[in-house]
Formats: C-alpha cells, sequence, structure tokens
C-alpha cells in the first residue's frame, strides 16, 4: 500500500511539473509573438515617439443649437454659420470685432457645419420662439433676452450694422 500512495504521488507530482511547464512555455510565446508584432509597429525604432494626444479645450463661446435660448445670460447674441466654409471668415471676425468692444453682450457661436447642430439648417431661414421651430440657411444673428428671440438677423452686413461695427 505504502508503495501504491508513493507512486501516486510521484505521478502527480510529474504531472504537476509537466502542467507548469507547459504553462510557461504558452507564456513565453505569448511574450515572443508580442514582442514581434511591436516590432513591426516600429515601437523599437529609433526616433519613434508616441503619438501625443493633444490637450482637451474647453470653449464656452462655442455652443450647440440645443442651447441656443436657454444660456445663463439674460441677454446676448447668438452667431449662426457654418464656420468651416471659407465664407464664414468674414461674419466669424465681425463676431471676434464685437467680442472685443468694452461695452458688447456676450456672444455665442454655433457652428452649423457640425453634424450635431444640422437640425437647425433649412431651406430658408425661419424666425422662431423655441429650438424645434427656428430654422436657418446661411449666416445668422440672434438677439436673445431673458430666453426669448427678440431680433433675427440675416446676411453678412445685416450682421454687422447689429453688432454696431
Amino acid at each position: 500500500m505504502n508503495k501504491k500512495n508513493k507512486n501516486v504521488t510521484s505521478e502527480m507530482d510529474i504531472k504537476g511539473l509537466i502542467i507548469i511547464v507547459c504553462v510557461l512555455v504558452v507564456i513565453a510565446v505569448v511574450a515572443y509573438l508580442l514582442t514581434v508584432g511591436a516590432q513591426k509597429l516600429g515601437w523599437f525604432d529609433e526616433g519613434y515617439y508616441k503619438p501625443e494626444v493633444p490637450e482637451a479645450v474647453i470653449s464656452y463661446d462655442n455652443i450647440n443649437a440645443g442651447t441656443i435660448f436657454n444660456r445663463k445670460d439674460k441677454e446676448y447674441y447668438v452667431l449662426i454659420a457654418d464656420f468651416s466654409d471659407k465664407e464664414s471668415v468674414y461674419v466669424n471676425s465681425l463676431g471676434s470685432l464685437y467680442k472685443e468692444k468694452e461695452d458688447s453682450l456676450p456672444l455665442y457661436f454655433v457652428d452649423t457645419g457640425d453634424n450635431i447642430n444640422s437640425s437647425i439648417v433649412g431651406s430658408e431661414s425661419k424666425n422662431a420662439q423655441d429650438i424645434k421651430g427656428l430654422k436657418v440657411n446661411g449666416h445668422t444673428l440672434i438677439k436673445i433676452s431673458n430666453g426669448k428671440n427678440v431680433k433675427f438677423v440675416t446676411g453678412d452686413e445685416n450682421i454687422k450694422k447689429e453688432l454696431g461695427l
């Protein structure tokens, strides 16, 4: 009986040793494959630099269309345009010049080139008191007072005149 227990114990030890060796071999193969993959990606090449993620910038002047009528300011302007379009450079500079004025109201920008704001773009401009009915076609300036649309201006020259520039 004693010999049988020794054989069983020694067989279990051998099985345990084989399992440990197999696990170590699998770990070594995985580490090798990861190293080869990293080398093919160029991670070990001289001059490789980890790509830098730019720091997040929060702009309080650029807003989404859904927040046009509910800003915390009592009175403010909202300039709406596709600012990625070259034709919007002029109206964007008007907004920047207005913000530099000493007695200016807050001015917010809504970029219709951003997909999130596409819901307010229409074939014709349509003045409204809420975001559901508002539609713009081109450069538009809205003056909001106490959450209400009090002035709706379209066209660059009209916007310039309204901003007092």
